[in-house]
């Protein structure tokens, strides 16, 4: 039976009440404890709860985003839903524990398939910006052919999403889910866009931009303006502010298997983080 996760505090309660049963639980519970409270005041969270342990499930508007605490050697059991459901199991690289080898076993077995697996890559945003001198004076000169970097009103977000996914760079299950009230909170210039001289949208990117580390969350150019060297032109842009503002780390996820963008993000000085995630999804 699914039921809502009423308060934080039940939460807890919930996940101490197995461990003393399971001492030792797998889990792929990722989020940061502001975020699981986000979602729980936003009454986002519901949970299945058996003798095998706790189904977490963080509704993310278009899927599910479910997250485990279960006695992994158990057939543990996850039904289908309304929404598709991801299961995504972050581990460090060189460190695929044997539990973790268990659940996915038994997630195959229940029907998920393995979407594909990303990396966590990072760099420090002055060290970045240093390889981007370049990018500075091509920057200027596609200014003077009338592509402009603005930061756009949040009436603009929508259009910017939209294409963003339907660029297919990313997945829709990559793309955070956040409020309208948060998005019109987020910092200024979290999303920045290029557009032509008609102010037409070419290209975007978002940025979650925190006190000490930014994530670059989605970056994308339309079909009819690639091979134009926007996307550069944006992680400059993003790079300036991120040294403006004094933050000091930027990281983001590249899928394993798509060499150009691996090769790219390499190119402008961003290193390997040490985690890797697995992407599982079942279909609704």
């Amino acid at each position: 039976m699914i039921n809502k996760v009423l308060s934080v505090q039940e939460y807890k309660e919930l996940t101490e009440d197995f461990r003393s049963i399971c001492r030792r639980p797998f889990s792929n519970i990722y989020l940061m404890s502001d975020d699981i409270k986000r979602f729980i005041e936003l009454e986002r969270v519901s949970f299945e709860k058996s003798d095998y342990g706790l189904i977490f499930y963080f509704d993310e508007d278009t899927f599910y985003r479910v997250c485990l605490y279960v006695d992994e050697k158990q057939l543990f059991e996850i039904p289908s839903r309304d929404k598709k459901l991801l299961i995504r199991n972050v581990y460090r690289t060189k460190k695929k524990d044997v539990k973790l080898s268990y659940v996915e076993e038994r997630l195959q077995s229940l029907g998920f398939k393995q979407e594909g697996t990303t990396a966590q890559i990072e760099g420090n945003p002055q060290e970045l910006i240093a390889n981007c001198k370049v990018i500075e004076q091509y920057a200027k000169k596609m200014e003077r052919k009338g592509y402009s970097c603005i930061i756009p009103d949040i009436s603009c977000y929508e259009e910017i999403e939209d294409m963003i996914l339907e660029s297919r760079v990313i997945k829709d299950y990559h793309m955070t889910f956040r409020t309208k009230e948060e998005k019109r909170n987020m910092e200024k210039g979290s999303y920045l866009c290029i557009v032509n001289e008609k102010g037409e949208l070419c290209a975007a990117i978002i940025a979650d931009m925190d006190v000490d580390i930014a994530q670059i969350e989605a970056l994308a150019v339309k079909e009819e303006y690639k091979i134009r060297g926007l996307a550069p032109i944006l992680d400059y842009k993003i790079f300036k502010q991120l040294c403006e503002r004094k933050i000091g780390l930027v990281q983001g996820w590249v899928e394993l298997d798509n060499d150009d963008s691996l090769q790219y993000h390499m190119s402008l000085g961003y290193r390997f983080a040490g985690k890797q995630a697995n992407e599982w999804i079942l279909e609704k």
